[in-house]
């Protein structure tokens, strides 16, 4: 057998791609501008690579449909949670896929599991954790197909996707992708706005 196709490898090397990935797309936002030029040349890498992400995958398909060049740029902008308008600067879990329209949150018998940094003015994921569990919720340490919620800490990593929270993140919107469960990625303060 390969060695290159061995779990621990094939992880290291996805994550590598990735991170190139990320590279690349930084690299080629860095300007605030996106041109037929980078557009295909961004293609082509993406063609040569093959990567195994999900958002990856949505990007490249985006490629493929001859999606505009804005809306390609916004895509890559989200990806690697850079709003360049704002000259650079990294944003919050505001870029990581949260429920845009989300109705009331359920606490009695739903499950909740918190990743990422959390900055409420009312505690850490501990004083989290507890309000969830007065509410008659279940916490869970990790991303399961029976999860209800997954909360993501306001002070989201930019880099997420290869954080220990990103992963969480990937799992959960693996999960939902392939229809095997209906996850709820939700905000820190779309839950505060609930307890």
């Amino acid at each position: 057998m390969d060695r290159d196709f061995t779990a621990p490898n094939y992880k290291r090397t996805q994550d590598r791609k990735i991170d190139e990935f990320i590279g690349i797309c930084k690299g080629v936002l860095a300007d605030n501008e996106f041109n037929e030029v980078e557009k295909n040349t961004l293609h082509k890498w993406l063609n040569e690579n093959q990567i195994n992400d999900i958002q990856i995958k949505k990007i490249h398909q985006s490629f493929e449909n001859n999606t505009s060049l804005n809306d390609l740029k916004k895509m890559l902008e989200q990806y690697i949670g850079y709003d360049m308008q704002s000259f650079g600067v990294m944003n919050a879990s505001t870029s990581l896929p949260i429920e845009k329209m989300l109705l009331p949150i359920e606490f009695k018998d739903k499950s909740f599991c918190l990743t990422g940094k959390f900055a409420s003015a009312i505690g850490n994921r501990k004083v989290i954790e507890d309000m969830i569990k007065e509410k008659d919720g279940i916490i869970k340490s990790n991303v399961v197909l029976d999860l209800d919620y997954l909360v993501i800490g306001e002070l989201g990593n930019p880099d997420w996707k290869h954080s220990n929270s990103g992963r969480k993140i990937e799992k959960a919107l693996k999960y939902r992708e392939e229809n095997k469960t209906g996850i709820k990625i939700i905000s820190e303060q779309q839950l505060l706005e609930h307890l």
